[in-house]
This record gives C-alpha cells, structure tokens and sequence, in this order.
C-alpha cells in the first residue's frame, strides 16, 4: 500500500500551492468563456461599404437585403470606399451601379484581400443575394483591393512572434527572478557589491535582450525559408518590436511579484496570454468576432502589436500610420514595468 502512501504525498504537495491550483482550474475555463463569447452569435457584424449609385427601388431592396446578411455603411463615392478598404476599415466595398434595376450592369465588389477569412464570407453573401435579384452568373464582379500577392505567413508570423515573445518573456522573466529564490542564490546576489536597481535592470535587459533575438529569427525565417514579402519599411518592424518586447518584459517582472511558485507563474502568465491573443487578432481574424467582442479587442496590447506588424508587412503603412499603435503599446509596457518593480518583493 506504500504507492497509497506516495500518491497521498504528492496530492498533499499539489494542493498546497494554492495559487498553481487556481490558474490550472481556472485557466480552462477562461479559455472556454472566451472562445465562447468570440464566436456566440452571428457573423452580421462583418463591415462592408456600399456605394448606391442606382436609385431605384430593386437597387433599393437589393441594399437592404445585404443589410440584412451584413453591417453595411453607405458612402457616396468609389475611391472613398475603395480608400476605406485599402486602410482596413473595412472587409469590402459593394458598388450597386447606375443600371443595376434594368439588369444591364454588373455588381462590382472590392475586398481586403489581408483579410480572407472574413473577405471569403462577405462574397459568398454577396453572391447569394445578387444571384436571387439578377439571376446573372457569375452575379458579382470581385477584385481585390490592392493588387498585391499576400501569403499566410505574412499574417501567421508576426501573430505567432507576438504570442511567442509574450509568453516566453512572460515565463522567462518569471524564471530569472523565481528561479533564483528558490535555489536560495537571490538573497546572496543581494549582498553582493551591487545596487539593487543594477541587479534588477541586468535580469529585465537580459530578458529584452531575449525576445529581440527571437523577434529577429521568427522575421527572418518567415522572409528568407518562405519568401515573406514586407511592403513596409523593415526599421519600422523593429519599432513596433521595442515596445511589443518590453511589455513582455514587464509582464514578467509583475507576475514574478504576485506569486512564489513556477507552476503559478506559469499558470498566470498562460491566462493573461492566450485570451489576449485570441482576442486580439492574433490567431484569427476579429471580423470573425461579434461586434463588442471586436470594441473589447481594440484595448488590448496584442491588436495593437499585432495590427502594426500587419500593417507595416502587408499595408505597407508609414510611421505616421502605425504611431497610435505604437503609442499605445508603449504606454501598456510603461505600465506594466512601473508596477512590476513597485510591487516586486526584494525578500526571498
């Protein structure tokens, strides 16, 4: 009966740490609530333009059925729509043209070719209401928006270098810090003949240091093993990279300060994290999303990383462009650093 005795032991060892406890319950069903919420409803909360340049009353019905089947947003012209869509504001702009009641015009629709998912879905309703009011076949003149050759990595990469910096700075730093009061080697280190803004700083530039190299070879794996085109200036990947890292970095230091233990950590890290990033239009299109899913997703750091990298490598965006995003994951790595190194506890 000694393996009753062990297992005993090792269940008494588990349930002590009351913090690893929590995150390994509590993390599954974080991810059930927020996969739950993303994808509750329906997908009528896809944006589309619609220029209505025919105003009879079939092009009249023709506009409200696709409102029905979508969120669609009247503008006057073409080049304000096909502008809008360019940007990313929108999945797609439908242009009803003069003649579309007499059938002698064909429905153009131009769409956001970064954004496949949510583009695939709006021609397919687009198809099935112009099909049931012209009976033309093919009923939709599709075209994409820029022109350009995308390809998956040029999406998959800087989601995947998101999510991989933040959690392994996020763990990482944990490590650096957790590690060593375990060992008991954190208090020698303190009276060693150092300051301890010297000690701290060291762990924090390691751990930035860290994230910049895996920033670089995720980059350059996904540009020289598959080709990954980047229409925007490289430097600006690197300026978007700089605070991305350093809110990693902060993450780590603020989890290291609320608890004691690897698997807690771990936990933590791992429930800050992964609904981030699911939110956040890391892992599949926000346009996929409800409506105030997508208003909670634009708050948080890894839409902002995600949708700069995004907009520098497939938009080919310019500083001035992508300087909000920027700005504001600046200001969530500030934050974060600022109250890391408050609470940070200096005892072992």
């Amino acid at each position: 009966m000694r393996f009753l005795t062990i297992a005993a032991k090792e269940l008494r060892l588990f349930f002590r740490d009351r913090m690893a406890l929590f995150w390994m319950l509590a993390l599954p069903l974080i991810f059930v609530t927020v996969f739950g919420l993303a994808f509750s409803g329906n997908q009528t909360e896809i944006n589309v333009l619609v220029v209505q340049q025919d105003n009879g009353p079939l092009a009249d019905a023709y506009v409200l059925a696709l409102d029905n089947a979508l969120n669609v947003v009247k503008v006057n012209d073409v080049a304000t729509a096909e502008n809008e869509v360019l940007d990313g504001k929108a999945v797609a702009a439908i242009i009803v043209p003069a003649g579309f009641s007499e059938n002698t015009a064909q429905v153009r629709l131009v769409y956001d070719e970064t954004k496949q998912q949510a583009s695939a879905i709006v021609m397919g309703v687009v198809d099935g209401i112009t099909f049931k009011f012209t009976g033309q076949q093919p009923p939709v003149t599709a075209e994409s928006v820029s022109g350009k050759q995308f390809s998956t990595f040029q999406f998959i990469i800087p989601g995947m270098s998101v999510m991989f910096i933040f959690m392994m700075c996020g763990i990482g730093g944990t490590e650096l810090i957790l590690s060593e009061k375990e060992k008991g080697t954190f208090k020698r280190n303190l009276l060693a003949p150092i300051s301890r803004a010297s000690f701290l700083g060291g762990k924090l530039l390691a751990n930035f240091l860290i994230g910049c190299i895996q920033l670089i070879v995720l980059f350059a794996f996904g540009i020289f093993v598959f080709g990954m085109a980047v229409y925007g200036n490289i430097l600006l990947v690197a300026l978007i990279g700089v605070p991305t890292i350093l809110f990693a970095v902060g993450l780590g230091l603020l989890v290291s300060s609320l608890v004691r233990s690897h698997e807690a950590a771990n936990g933590l890290i791992m429930a800050i994290v992964f609904p981030m990033c699911a939110l956040g239009g890391v892992w599949f299109s926000l346009e996929m999303m409800p409506g105030y899913m997508q208003s909670i997703a634009q708050v948080l750091p890894t839409y902002h990383a995600q949708s700069a990298f995004t907009g520098v490598i497939m938009r080919g965006k310019d500083l001035a462009a992508i300087a909000p995003s920027v700005l504001v994951l600046a200001g969530f790595a500030i934050a974060v650093l600022v109250a890391g190194i408050l609470l940070f506890k200096w005892e072992e």
